[in-house]
This record gives structure tokens, C-alpha cells and sequence, in this order.
């Protein structure tokens, strides 16, 4: 399984500088990377997530990506791993991994007033 889901948070600049912040105190990375500032480009973060279903002996690996580009932040999830059909049901009740941290950045931008618009991969043909 691999599917991205890509988002545009569009607000005022001091409350996005402090979106990166508050979805790494929110979640907890494996791995987080934050690049060098440069004097006209984007602040990258790379947030990578594990995460090891011992029932189903599968793993799920999301990896977030957030670019501060001043007037907006563009977030990819990019998700891989696990299983799909009767054996890679999540248990009832857990939230998987990939939602839960979109429902982080959702969350974080209803709570700011912050307007998000999700992107739909025009490279895709309809049949």
C-alpha cells in the first residue's frame, strides 16, 4: 500500500512558522530532519513515522514533509507499508497512523483559523 495525500495551509506567517513546532510536540517522529535557512527559500521538515503491527506482522511508514514558504506551508504524506483487505484491518477503535497525523495538521489549522485546501494529483486519468 503507498498513497500521498498533499495539503496548502494558506494564514498569517508567524502562526505557520509555528505549525512545524507544534505537529513535532503533537506526534512523535522516528526520525526529524529540518533543513538549512536559506535567504529566499522554503524551511523543510522531514518527519518520518514507524510504526510495527505485531498481529499482522506489517509495518506502516508515513513521511511528512512541511515547507515553509512564508505566506503558506505545503504538507505531503506520503504513506507505505502495512496490508490492506481482511488481514490488514486496523483492530476497531485504533486510528491509523497516516490519519492521525493528518488530523494533527487539520486540527492545528481549525484551531488557528488557517485555510486549508487539499491537492488532487492532476496527473491522474479518469476511466
Amino acid at each position: 500500500m503507498s498513497s500521498t495525500r498533499k495539503f496548502m495551509v494558506f494564514g498569517p506567517t508567524d502562526t505557520l512558522e509555528r505549525m512545524s513546532k507544534a505537529v513535532l510536540d503533537a506526534t512523535t517522529p522516528h526520525y526529524h530532519y529540518e533543513s538549512p535557512s536559506q535567504p529566499d527559500g522554503p524551511v523543510i521538515h522531514v518527519l518520518v513515522y514507524e510504526e510495527h503491527q505485531k498481529l499482522m506482522n506489517s509495518s506502516v511508514s508515513v513521511t511528512l514533509l512541511l515547507a515553509f514558504m512564508g505566506t503558506s506551508v505545503r504538507a505531503d504524506v506520503v504513506t507505505t507499508g502495512g496490508r490492506m483487505g481482511f488481514r490488514g484491518s486496523t483492530p476497531e477503535g485504533d486510528v491509523p497512523l497516516n490519519d492521525a497525523i493528518i488530523d494533527t495538521i487539520l486540527d492545528f489549522g481549525k484551531r488557528f483559523g488557517l485555510t486549508i485546501q487539499e491537492l488532487n494529483d492532476k496527473t491522474k486519468t479518469e476511466a
